[in-house]
């Protein structure tokens, strides 16, 4: 798991579904707030869901 592997072991429940372009509906683990980044030399807070893509064929990714 992608959040595991960067150490984020710790989310707060999320408070809206998600459905993927296909219409499928995806189980969402929690949102993480406030997520210290850092891109292009500069540090910036977002947010970030964290989502299980378990299926064959998908990929560990973030969405924020």
């Amino acid at each position: 798991p992608t959040c595991l592997e960067l150490g984020l072991r710790h989310w707060e429940p999320c408070p809206f579904h998600l459905r993927m372009v296909n219409t499928s509906a995806v189980h969402l683990l929690g949102l993480i707030i406030k997520l210290l980044v850092w891109v292009g030399g500069e540090f910036f807070e977002i947010s970030v869901v964290v989502l299980c893509l378990s299926k064959k064929g998908h990929y560990p990714l973030i969405l924020g």
